[in-house]
């Protein structure tokens, strides 16, 4: 397995490394070079991840978690024949059918590994694409003449930085050890260096999913309550001092979502003004930013959210196929806590922290993304010990 920990250190340490300088706000696919770059690289990493186990590659186990994008992303490439960008359509969704298909190869190598040995396998995994992923923001940040190292902006790295302070925190609740709970604050002081305000919000909401999980009602409806306080709080002090820079950006800035707040009202506004037919069936998948270009965005014309560039993209269809997805490891967790509730917690945090930071982004299903190649190892993992039946105990599993 260490074949495919290397080529994920590849992939993600040089991707970044080739994108567009200048990043123009309505670029499209076929004005940068760097894009053919970026997508070559893609195409490579791919090829050594499916044509290792050929064998594998076209056998998928009755999964919900992985048959729900594989549909998704497979009707993404169907709505390429009535997209404004089909090049940019049929090839997103072709790299999304990929990383379905990839991750399923690699979970289909784990069948033979012990539970213990596969959950090991899949922090590795988190951990390369940790190291790779700040070396390649990193390196690409030190080309601005105004990079400060006052933080690192790092994206979804972030968010896998974090899952491992929620695994610890989970680890804390069962195993009364309280160097776990030093681990969960190290963890979590730690990544506040890597400047990803989006990833920190989905810790904050994972923690109040398991405080929900382990029962702690109290903890939940305190810091419930601290949190709507501090929320209202915040609002009053940044309205305040419009002028504060904050981490490099205007206290303003905040009051509108870092800019999301006007492409979601601009994404409302679009898919009122379509037509019933494309309401149903969508755009093209990730074809809504040659609409959103018109609407006089200075930031971005990425909806910075899953669910919108579902809608938007593949209509009610794929807003559906999104639901769903988002909703079922919830319902099948408490058949997942059989095998070790240790672990199958930590899998729906996982899921609920990808989900959420995918709310404030366009990541994990509204785009082919690492972090839905990672949940789908370890959901098959999952399903693959609970349908043999190989029940364990053991703190071994959680450190």
């Amino acid at each position: 397995m260490k074949y495919y920990l290397t080529i994920f250190f590849i992939y993600i340490a040089t991707g970044k490394l080739f994108f567009n300088d200048n990043a123009d706000v309505a670029g499209k696919f076929q004005e940068s070079s760097a894009a053919y770059i970026v997508a070559s690289l893609t195409i490579l990493f791919l090829f050594f991840i499916l044509f290792k186990r050929l064998k594998y590659l076209l056998i998928i186990n009755n999964n919900h978690i992985i048959i729900v994008p594989f549909v998704y992303y497979f009707y993404g490439l169907l709505t390429a024949s009535f997209s404004s960008i089909p090049i940019v359509t049929a090839f997103q969704s072709m790299v999304g059918i990929g990383f379905v298909l990839g991750a399923n190869t690699i979970a289909k190598r784990m069948e033979n590994y012990s539970y213990q040995d596969g959950v090991n396998f899949i922090n590795k995994l988190i951990v390369v694409i940790i190291i790779a992923g700040i070396i390649s923001n990193l390196v690409f940040n030190l080309k601005n003449p105004n990079f400060h190292w006052q933080g690192i902006p790092s994206g979804y790295i972030t968010v896998m930085v974090l899952y491992f302070a929620i695994y610890n925190l989970i680890n804390y609740y069962d195993f009364k050890k309280r160097k776990y709970l030093v681990r969960f604050f190290l963890i979590t002081i730690l990544a506040s260096y890597l400047n990803s305000f989006s990833a920190h919000l989905a810790l904050l909401f994972s923690i109040l999913v398991l405080l929900f999980y382990k029962k702690k009602y109290l903890f939940l409806i305190m810091i419930t309550t601290f949190l709507v306080i501090g929320f209202f709080f915040t609002i009053s002090f940044l309205e305040n001092n419009l002028d504060l820079v904050i981490n490099n950006k205007p206290a303003g800035v905040y009051l509108i979502g870092s800019g999301r707040f006007s492409i979601y009202i601009a994404s409302l506004e679009l898919y009122k003004s379509l037509d019933i037919g494309h309401q149903i069936f969508g755009l093209g998948f990730m074809s809504e930013r040659n609409l959103l270009s018109a609407y006089g965005l200075t930031w971005s014309i990425d909806p910075h959210n899953s669910f919108i560039r579902s809608v938007l993209g593949l209509g009610a269809v794929g807003g559906a196929l999104y639901i769903f997805f988002s909703v079922y490891p919830f319902i099948i967790y408490p058949k997942l806590k059989k095998i070790n509730k240790n672990i199958a917690l930590k899998w729906l945090m996982m899921h609920t922290m990808f989900l959420i930071y995918g709310i404030t982004s366009s990541t994990y299903l509204g785009t082919p993304s690492i972090q839905l190649f990672v949940f789908i190892i370890f959901s098959q993992l999952l399903i693959y010990h609970l349908r043999k039946k190989k029940y364990f105990k053991g703190e071994a599993y959680g450190d």
